[in-house]
């Protein structure tokens, strides 16, 4: 004789044998209850976290049946009253408030931490953002080793994480708990999008670089056909001059000049005039050194070399261009010792 199927089974046993509990075949009590939804709300994130869906749809179905027969349960105990200050609790007294139901386990309930809930859910408090101080320093410590710029990489990524975290303002859990297939694939398309959106900002930028760069070229471009226009007015210019000195230079072979030459200041400047049929094509004048006797030395005379003089009965010749106070350096001795000569102009 083949026997019957047996029902689903989970950890905590059959569904049916939850609902034989629950409906007071074993006089369960909701203190019982209320540590049975304990467990199972810790097995069903325990199977959450590890990702397994199947485990914990039926520890879920199995919550849902002790939450659908807790008010029959209830139905047959007494009225639960409200909480009263001045009343006088004893332990195992319940009471409703903030939408639970509440057991003392402790003292005489003044304090919230003397009950314990066993029915409902109250508020928790917001969970804290996740500190990860402790973890960057880790984190900072293992760059220890790497060359500059690999570590200078690694060392912005860290921050960008700590910022991230703190932006977001993720608790612990839930960096911790496992990563679904489809919070992986929300989180790829964030990724592509930032991406897509990255690379469209690179692309108008490398557009605005390219069209400042053409402006900038079509700039030079017509500047350097200034500049040829202006080298070559230049060039023009340098042509036609050299044309003109071609033509003189052609002229001055064809038509002899004469040349007038006459001596100034005793012999000293020598001028020599470039003549053509009487008009002065051209005049040069040199300063010679020609010894030329200045008489007795004057401060307030300017002699040149050459110039002779007489200085303390000795004779000097000028090798610079002097004036003022005597300076052996401008001058070599000729005749040493004698008498002044007598000035004769």
């Amino acid at each position: 004789m083949a026997s019957k199927p047996k029902a689903k089974t989970s950890p905590h046993g059959t569904v049916q044998d939850l609902i034989k509990a629950v409906g007071g075949a074993d006089g369960i009590t909701l203190v019982e209850v209320s540590r049975m939804m304990r467990t199972l709300t810790e097995r069903a994130e325990h199977f959450k976290r590890r990702s397994l869906d199947g485990p914990r749809d039926l520890v879920l179905g199995e919550m849902r049946v002790l939450e659908g027969m807790v008010p029959r349960l209830i139905a047959s105990h007494p009225p639960i009253a409200g909480w009263e200050r001045d009343k006088v609790y004893k332990r195992g007294d319940l009471i409703v408030a903030e939408g639970c139901v509440w057991k003392l386990t402790n003292g005489t309930g003044d304090k919230r931490q003397d009950w314990e809930t066993i029915f409902g859910q109250t508020g928790q408090p917001a969970s804290k953002p996740l500190e990860v101080d402790e973890e960057i320093g880790e984190l900072l410590k293992d760059l220890v080793g790497l060359d500059g710029e690999e570590a200078a990489i690694e060392r912005r990524a860290i921050e960008r994480y700590r910022a991230a975290v703190k932006e977001s303002g993720i608790t612990a859990a839930q960096l911790d708990a496992p990563m679904t297939f489809r919070t992986q694939l929300r989180s790829d398309a964030g990724v592509i999008e930032h991406l897509i959106d990255a690379l469209r900002k690179r692309d108008e930028r490398i557009e605005k670089i390219e069209t400042d760069l053409k402006r900038r070229g079509d700039e030079l471009q017509e500047r350097l056909v200034e500049v040829a226009k202006t080298a070559a007015s230049a060039v023009a210019a340098a042509v036609d001059r050299l044309a003109e000195v071609e033509v003189r230079a052609a002229k001055l072979e064809s038509e002899p000049f004469d040349i007038d030459e006459t001596i100034e200041d005793g012999g000293r400047i020598v001028v020599r005039r470039f003549m053509r049929n009487g008009e002065l094509i051209s005049e040069k004048r040199h300063v010679t050194a020609a010894m030329i006797y200045r008489g007795i030395y004057s401060e307030k005379t300017f002699y040149l070399p050459g110039d002779v003089v007489t200085k303390a009965g000795s004779m000097w010749i000028c090798r610079a261009e002097c004036t003022g106070i005597f300076n052996g350096d401008f001058w070599v001795l000729a005749v040493k010792k004698g008498r002044d000569g007598a000035n004769h102009d």
